[in-house]
């Protein structure tokens, strides 16, 4: 394979968009402010349980102004009666040290009975689903610690849905071409080489 072909063939590869990755959560996330669950960069989506406290770190984020969006459901746990759940989402741009050092929060909440489906007496009434959402400001660098801190055990499952930053490569070495051999040195060679011609001939 030629050295042209290659670096063509390496160009192409580096072009390819990297493939979307969800995380889900297995076991448990960390409930602990000092030891969050390290989420891998070029993570998209985050799944997992609100049902105690979960404390991520997540990097390979876009920097900059944005918006994280967050959905919660309770759908698969409902049976009857009144379903009440929510709690905080609270992020921090340099590592926690307790709920209070965040650097924002919002509020979540499912609250759903079947008799007062479509009312809107409270937040999302009547609604097995919710949204949330955060805003990051201008000093936001890439990596971001974050906690979901419920009410109660209620298990709401949720879904974080992250700006992933787009992956740089470098670009492809160019082709090395041949390097011209300056006057002189052409010069130094022939000399070099009568004066081995000369040498040879007084040695005969």
């Amino acid at each position: 394979m030629s050295t042209r072909l290659a670096l063509a063939l390496g160009s192409a590869l580096f072009a390819l968009p990297a493939a979307a990755a969800t995380v889900t959560e297995s076991g448990d996330f960390s409930s602990d402010w000092f030891n969050p669950t390290a989420i891998a960069s070029g993570t998209s989506q985050v799944r997992g349980t609100a049902s105690d406290l979960d404390v991520l770190l997540l990097t390979g984020l876009k920097s900059g102004a944005q918006t994280l969006n967050f959905s919660f459901s309770g759908e698969s746990i409902y049976t009857s009666g009144n379903l009440t759940a929510g709690g905080s989402i609270l992020y921090s741009y340099t590592p926690f040290q307790w709920s209070w050092d965040n650097d924002g929060q919002t509020g979540y909440v499912v609250n759903y009975n079947s008799w007062n489906v479509g009312t809107s007496w409270f937040g999302q009434s009547g609604s097995l689903t919710s949204t949330a959402s955060l805003t990051l400001n201008d000093s936001f660098l890439g990596t971001l610690y974050l906690a979901i801190v419920p009410w109660n055990s209620t298990p709401l499952a949720y879904t974080i849905d992250l700006p992933v930053a787009a992956v740089v490569q470098p670009e492809p070495m160019p082709e090395p071409s041949a390097v011209p051999v300056p006057a002189a040195g052409l010069m130094l060679g022939f000399g070099l080489v009568g004066l081995l011609a000369g040498r040879r001939r007084k040695a005969a």
